[in-house]
């Protein structure tokens, strides 16, 4: 018997702002086929599927995902929203958001988080990443994970305390045509509303930021660079308070928190 697709393509085209999507009920990972096939589709285009079984975070990091899960990408032209390659920093920073106000209209705000770079965390846990890559053309591809109706306990062991989903949280079934939707409305307003609103990004992420008052280590390449969190600088980057002062990191991963 064929499986019964729980995503309904034709409906979330209708509500959106997407014009063409791709739904299949397996693939490796979405963002490797949105990288292929980004230069064929008209924009946006959405990448979706019921099961991703190579699904990739930032540096190449495996992601999880099982039944349950909501996998995607989604690729735009960032030119039509004025977003030029050096606000992709900020672009994380606005899908994140993007994210976290829909998860908002499912759990209390008061529960959700965000941690810089791209996650975001419910009771502490991640719930969902996010990982933007680019390509020579005027495209630019967000993969998003979502941890909808899935259960933690089939995750690998490693995981079971520092991953939830949003069922578990509500303990009830989320419908994830109703959560695609929202967030696909929230980034579209958050895309133009982009050009103007550097500052309010910054201040919003800091506001729902999980960092407060810690001290971290980021890893940057071969560096470790330690500091008190100070907040994001208006390109997108974290700030560190460290022994020689303030500091500036684009991009790297935090791979120690230490609440003082």
């Amino acid at each position: 018997m064929k499986k019964t697709l729980p995503l309904n393509t034709a409906r979330i085209q209708q509500e959106t702002f997407v014009q063409t999507i791709d739904l299949h009920e397996s693939i490796a990972s979405t963002n490797d086929w949105a990288l292929q096939i980004c230069q064929q589709k008209e924009m946006p285009h959405l990448v979706l599927t019921l099961e991703q079984t190579a699904g990739r975070g930032r540096g190449n990091k495996n992601w999880w995902s099982s039944t349950g899960c909501l996998t995607f990408s989604l690729i735009l032209n960032p030119e039509e929203y004025s977003i030029a390659p050096r606000d992709y920093p900020l672009l994380s920073l606005v899908t994140g958001l993007a994210l976290y106000e829909t998860f908002s209209k499912f759990v209390p705000q008061e529960s959700l988080g965000v941690k810089w770079p791209n996650d975001i965390y419910l009771q502490n846990k991640k719930v969902s990443g996010l990982l933007i890559e680019t390509v020579p053309l005027p495209r630019v591809v967000i993969g998003v994970g979502v941890n909808v109706n899935n259960k933690i306990e089939n995750a690998p062991e490693e995981l079971h305390s520092s991953a939830i989903s949003l069922a578990e949280f509500t303990t009830d079934e989320i419908d994830m045509n109703d959560l695609l939707i929202h967030f696909l409305s929230q980034l579209e307003a958050e895309l133009k509303a982009f050009p103007l609103a550097t500052n309010e990004i910054t201040r919003r992420w800091e506001m729902a930021s999980i960092l407060a008052e810690e001290k971290i280590t980021i890893q940057d390449g071969n560096r470790l660079i330690k500091g008190f969190y100070n907040g994001i600088d208006t390109t997108g980057a974290i700030k560190l308070q460290t022994d020689s002062g303030i500091i500036s990191i684009s991009s790297g991963e935090i791979i120690d928190r230490e609440t003082v």
